[in-house]
């Protein structure tokens, strides 16, 4: 199974007698051996090479099966192909809070007014280490700034980005060569909030503590501290981090009074400790 393309190519300085109707075949993919393209997700990506600048094309696809069968012919593309613009340039990578901003120089002086005039914004592509980079880039619509703010990350791993204007080729959004590559490791620059609604009481197997959830992302879990009446000083007793908003405390005395407070701790590298939650009084029952 696989898939045939045509292409028929007409110089855009040519004159309508000159243009051909003439459909050539000029790449064909094996999906069980895709050797001149690439296969990501459901999406095939075929890459022509031989386009030459102030030609049209236009494309269209044939799918076959097995027996080499072969599918009404797919929707026409046309395709107007110039100059690809200069790439930006001193492009760097900042790293804010649970997010990564890439900025760059605008390269607006190796243009022509033409290309000044037909640039629509740059698009910003994502990949992480051993990934290639997507068919998509990760902004809807063309960018005019010159900074872009990616939030969607996952603390701790790295991404690589890349910048690649695009102009407004008679109609045909062309991509044009790719910035420099930068990249940064996603992290937390400030701690989490302190947690809120520390509870406790005493039952019959010990004292029971609950607490709200935390209300941002990327909370790993919870120490929680301890001082008895007679105790100065808090101590953790959780020997690992607490996953759950529950705690049965079993070595208390039901005949002494006990302060708690509780740390939230983010799922950072370097696990970032929130404040202390407010100090919570848990009395023996009379």
């Amino acid at each position: 199974m696989g898939f045939r393309i045509f292409r028929q190519t007409n110089s855009l300085g040519a004159t309508s007698a000159a243009c051909t109707s003439q459909f050539d075949l000029v790449g064909e993919i094996d999906l069980d051996f895709p050797r001149s393209s690439r296969v990501q997700e459901d999406v095939v990506i075929w890459k022509d090479e031989a386009i030459k600048p102030n030609h049209e094309y236009i494309y269209l696809v044939f799918a076959y099966n097995i027996f080499k069968g072969a599918s009404p012919e797919s929707n026409r593309v046309r395709v107007s192909w110039g100059s690809l613009l200069s790439p930006p340039y001193q492009i760097g990578l900042r790293q804010d809070h649970r997010a990564l901003e890439i900025f760059w120089e605008m390269p607006a002086h190796l243009w022509t007014d033409q290309e000044k005039a037909e640039f629509q914004g740059m698009n910003i592509y994502r990949r992480k280490e051993g990934e290639s980079y997507g068919f998509s880039p990760l902004n809807p619509q063309p960018l005019r700034e010159n900074r872009y703010w990616d939030g969607q990350v996952e603390l701790g791993q790295k991404y690589f980005y890349e910048v690649r204007p695009v102009r407004n080729f008679r109609g045909t959004l062309l991509e044009g060569i790719g910035s420099p590559e930068v990249s940064g490791i996603a992290k937390t620059v400030l701690p989490p909030a302190a947690p809120t609604g520390l509870v406790g009481v005493f039952q019959k197997d010990g004292l029971v503590l609950r607490w709200d959830a935390h209300p941002e992302p990327h909370i790993a879990g919870y120490d929680l501290y301890r001082r008895a009446e007679d105790e100065k000083e808090f101590r953790k007793i959780n020997p690992s981090l607490l996953k759950e908003r529950y705690f049965l405390d079993k070595n208390v005395d039901p005949k002494k009074t006990y302060y708690y407070r509780l740390k939230a701790i983010d799922s950072s590298p370097d696990r970032k400790e929130s404040e202390f939650s407010r100090e919570v009084e848990v009395i023996p029952p009379p």
